[in-house]
This record gives structure tokens, sequence and C-alpha cells, in this order.
């Protein structure tokens, strides 16, 4: 029986992970305003992302929690919020958990898994894995679960970009590197959640896109060890031109990226910021199938991918030598090439 959407006054979508997962989830909030203009929908996220939805045309509200709380704490956030529906994106056995003995009415779960099945009263069945499936197609499917068509290539993700905080950064980076020649931000950490491109390659394309343009260097604490081997590498000519850019917040990085004519980084939350608010974003990634561009790839307009083919009989760890030599296949040329000419491709869709 198809639900009568008109009923549901107050909805909650969860996803209280990371950065790049919530970016990937915007399509999920954007499919909720469409299907229900007349409901208050609530963002239950983890706090630090949730600068991510500031002024989000399709969020009235934003609720804290982190997958690593208490249960008892989001169990009581959905109590306390009275909604008619949730929406369990982020499908662990804590929020499945949580939302079940929160008692809202609906509960739209993942159904693979046993524990689940027994807390959704609307399940979704699709697998994620073989053959890939994009994050944010699977949000929609939840979305879909209850009655709402709206697919991944209708999806147009929106991030707000704060105009001071841009006007700020970009005082910042003119002052140390000038304003003459594009500017291109390179991230070279993961933050060890992807395979990543060797950070010999990084140097070696910030020393070309140097020579071409200014460079800008992002990323945080968990980034320090790549950040620092290629800042101790910089000569004086190059530090005329390359700058780094890693104490910013999340809401300074969304003007900051704004700000970039070309971004490089391997699959990051940065990278599905940069594909929406950047002149282009460029995504290296693996072809093992739980990292593939097919179910992780940017989602934005101005993404792109290259492509590492996986050559061994099993997938390399994450953080072994073997993965940096995977990834070396896409090589520096290949890199400078697609930032200094963008291709865009909707990847994800």
């Amino acid at each position: 029986m198809a639900l009568d959407l008109t009923k549901i006054r107050r909805i909650a979508l969860i996803r209280n992970n990371h950065m790049g997962d919530l970016v990937c989830t915007l399509p999920g909030f954007e499919a909720l305003r469409q299907g229900m203009p007349h409901a208050h929908i609530t963002a239950i996220v983890n706090p630090g992302a949730a600068p991510l939805l500031n002024h989000h045309p399709h969020v009235d509200d934003l609720l804290f929690d982190d997958e690593l709380d208490p249960p008892e704490q989001l169990t009581a956030l959905l109590k306390a919020g009275r909604f008619d529906a949730v929406l369990v994106t982020f499908c662990t056995r804590r929020n499945a958990w949580a939302a079940f003995r929160a008692r809202v009415p609906i509960r739209v779960t993942h159904g693979r898994r046993w524990f689940q099945a027994l807390c959704g009263t609307h399940r979704c069945y699709q697998s994620r894995k073989k053959p890939p499936y994009h994050e944010s197609a699977f949000v929609l499917s939840f979305t879909q679960r209850l009655g709402i068509p709206l697919t991944l290539e209708q999806a147009r993700p929106w991030l707000y970009v704060d105009p001071i905080e841009r006007a700020k950064i970009q005082e910042r980076i003119t002052k140390k590197i000038g304003s003459q020649g594009s500017l291109f931000v390179v991230h070279p950490g993961s933050r060890k959640s992807a395979f990543n491109w060797p950070v010999e390659n990084y140097f070696r394309a910030v020393e070309r896109l140097a020579a071409v343009g200014r460079v800008v260097l992002t990323g945080s604490d968990p980034d320090r060890e790549q950040l620092d081997w290629i800042e101790s590498r910089l000569t004086p000519a190059l530090r005329e031109r390359v700058m780094p850019l890693t104490d910013l917040t999340l809401p300074q990085l969304v003007a900051g990226l704004s700000l970039a004519d070309a971004f490089v980084s391997s699959s990051t939350g940065p990278l599905h910021i940069a594909a929406i608010v950047s002149g282009s974003a460029l995504g290296l990634y693996s072809d093992a199938f739980y990292l593939h561009p097919r179910r992780w790839g940017p989602i934005g307009p101005k993404g792109s991918v290259l492509i590492s083919e996986w050559k061994f009989p099993e997938p390399p760890l994450i953080r072994s030598p073997l993965a940096e030599q995977h990834m070396a296949q896409i090589t520096v040329d290949m890199v400078v090439e697609r930032m200094q000419h963008p291709v865009f491709e909707r990847c994800a869709a």
C-alpha cells in the first residue's frame, strides 16, 4: 500500500558518520523536499560534518549525534523529535535499534541484515557492492521507498558558500602567492579511507602546476604526514607559488574550494565538496569494486575521475605499498593535463 505522504509532518534522516558520506546524502534531502514540501525535515548528523548543511534549503533543523555515542542518546533525540518517519540511511545496528526503540511509526531501513529487517517498517534491499551501486543512489532508494521518484541523474546537490569567508580566504591567498594565474588546489591526504596516489606524485604535480599557476595545499591533522613531506621539499621559488592552507574550519574549506579553478585528490570528503563548488574537481580512483567511482564518485556537476586498473589477484590493503603501486598507474602527466583542461562527466550517475 502506498504511503500517504501528506500525513508525514515531521521526518528525520540519519547520516551521522563522515563528511564525504554526508555530501553523498544531499540528494536525499532534495528528494524529501520535492516529495513532501509541507514536512519539517530534520538531519541527524555528526557534529563535525554538520556545517555542510548550514543554510541548506532542504533542511529545516539539525540534530547532532556521533555514530560512536551511546545508542540511548540517539533514541532520546528521536523520541524528543516526535517524528512521523525516519530514514536510517546509515543503517548500522546502533542506528536501526535506536529508531526501533524510539517507536517512530515509519522506519525506513536497509533490509539485507537481520537487525535491519527487524527494526524497519519499510525496507530497501539494494546491494551496494556488486555491481557497484553509488552511495547517493542508495540513499535515494530510501526516499523512493516512500514513493518519491527522484533519481540520482535528476539530483542537483547544493552547498552554501559563505561570501565573507570566501573573501577572507581570497585575501590570504593573494597576500601569500599573488593573484596571477589559475588557482589549483591539491589535497594529498585520504585519511587512509581509500587508496591514495603516491605522495611523490602529488609533489611532482605541485611542481608542474606551480609553473603555470598558483597552488594551494589543503589538509588537516590526519593528512599531516603527506603535507609535511611535500612542504619540506618546497624550494624558495616554489614557496612563492605554493601555499599550504591547513587551518580551515569546514565552512572555510567550502569557501576556499569555491575559489579553485581545479582541484585534485583521491576519494575524500573535500573531493565531493569541490565537485559542487569548484571550477573543476578531479578524483583519483581504483577500479576495485568497493572503491570504484560508480560507488563513491563525486556527484557534483564539476567532477571527473581517473581510474587505476586493478591488476592484483586480491585487492591490496589500503595502507600497503601495493596500494600506492596500484594508484601510481595514474601518471603525473595525466593529472596535470586533466587539471589544465577539465572534462566534466557525471561519473556517479
